[in-house]
């Protein structure tokens, strides 16, 4: 009579348990990474355009912007300070080399610059970070991708107006291929990440 599993059928379980744990997990945690961020990012959407409205409402102009120091972390935090901290809740701000960020609750965090080349017109660059301690990154030089970084204009609106007039598809293929698209794909498909998202 027969009282326990051989050395081979217990290596057979392992490898079988090993090999559906290796096709299903990769699946779970992408799945899991992308809920989180369009959490996030509906969120911090939500938040920076009502902190941008109330801003306005108490005399900011983005006008301000024009002759502020490019690449001034000083002028942008005092900056932040008056004109985003009275309408967000962070649990911190600090001063990068070329710019600030502001932690959020949630482990995301907001990125602000003033740089020349920016799109907007008074080059300022708003980056919405899914993990907070990617702003830093960001800050050091590392390029945005469709992961991590997410562009916004100074008025709450995602870059490019928040308007798209081109077809879904061809969306897509502009956040595949330039990552400043991703923020305004995401918002066109209602703060949703769908399938197809380029990740």
């Amino acid at each position: 009579m027969k009282k326990g599993f051989t050395l081979a059928e217990v290596l057979i379980t392992l490898g079988v348990i090993g090999v559906v744990a290796s096709l299903t997990i990769p699946g779970l945690i992408i799945s899991y990474q992308k809920n989180v961020l369009q959490t996030r990012i509906k969120k911090f959407a939500s938040i920076f355009k009502q902190a941008e409205s109330l801003g306005r409402a108490n005399g900011y102009e983005t006008s301000m912007w024009t002759g502020v120091d490019t690449n001034n972390p000083d002028v942008m935090l005092e900056f932040f300070n008056v004109h985003y901290a009275p309408y967000m809740q962070t649990i911190s701000v600090e001063k990068l080399t070329r710019g600030v960020a502001a932690a959020f609750a949630d482990g995301s965090g907001m990125y602000l610059r003033k740089r020349q080349e920016a799109l907007s017109e008074v080059g300022v660059e708003v980056i919405f970070c899914v993990d907070y301690r990617k702003c830093a990154l960001y800050d050091e030089g590392e390029p945005l991708n469709s992961r991590d970084y997410f562009e916004f204009w100074t008025d709450g609106r995602v870059v490019h107006n928040g308007i798209w007039n081109g077809t879904r598809e061809q969306l897509v293929q502009n956040c595949a291929d330039s990552p400043s698209y991703c923020s305004l794909l995401i918002q066109y498909d209602g703060w949703e990440i769908k399938d197809d998202y380029p990740w």
